[in-house]
């Protein structure tokens, strides 16, 4: 779930997020990848609470946060992450 979003349904293949709206919420960002971080980058998301990283994949040289729309389980029966306000 993400405050100030916008949902499309199949009509796009990506969305796009502000790293900076992540961590005015709390949650720490590092869009690093772990080659040239020596292993010390999250690579992802840290929840504010550090209960939970939600880790970045690559594409060539992006970062990026596989994201799917939710199916009704889901919705229903999953925690609620808020990644912006």
């Amino acid at each position: 779930m993400a405050g100030q979003s916008l949902w499309f349904g199949d009509k796009l293949d990506e969305s796009l997020i502000c790293m900076n709206q992540i961590r005015s919420r709390g949650h720490e960002t590092d869009e690093i990848p772990l080659q040239f971080s020596k292993g010390k980058s999250i690579h992802g998301i840290r929840l504010e609470d550090s209960s939970l990283t939600l880790p970045f994949s690559m594409d060539g040289c992006i970062s990026y946060l596989p994201i799917q729309t939710p199916n009704e389980w889901e919705l229903k029966d999953c925690p609620k992450i808020w990644p912006t306000d």
